[in-house]
């Protein structure tokens, strides 16, 4: 890829077309081509803490995300999507919580019905 690119690179310079060689270098730093011919976007990686630090200056620290992602040298999108789910995450677990307490708690008042229901069946038998 280097070889290309610097081959790229002086024939664009000669030709005064350098700006073509930067848009091609970041479609394919960003970009894989697919069989098709298309271009697929590449999913970008970070770190864990790095997303840990993003959340955390939002929502602990009330930063918006746009000035989250210019402390961290992210894009604001980024930052927005990950205290998304974060949320998200954080609300359906609470959700999930409080279905299971109501779950046990309505188990609970079955059992102690059919045992009253069994109990005055027995004494009217």
């Amino acid at each position: 890829m280097n070889g290309q690119f610097d081959m790229l690179v002086r024939q664009r310079m000669e030709s005064g077309r350098m700006r073509h060689v930067v848009g091609r270098l970041a479609r394919h730093a960003n970009h894989t081509q697919q069989k098709d011919g298309s271009w697929k976007m590449r999913a970008r990686f970070y770190p864990e803490e790095l997303k840990d630090e993003a959340i955390r200056l939002v929502v602990k620290h009330r930063f918006t995300a746009r000035e989250a992602a210019l402390q961290l040298g992210l894009r604001s999108e980024v930052v927005r999507v990950w205290v998304r789910r974060f949320r998200y995450g954080k609300a359906r677990s609470g959700e999930v919580d409080h279905l299971r307490a109501r779950v046990e708690k309505l188990v609970m008042e079955r059992d102690t019905l059919a045992s009253i229901t069994a109990r005055l069946l027995t004494k009217t038998s």
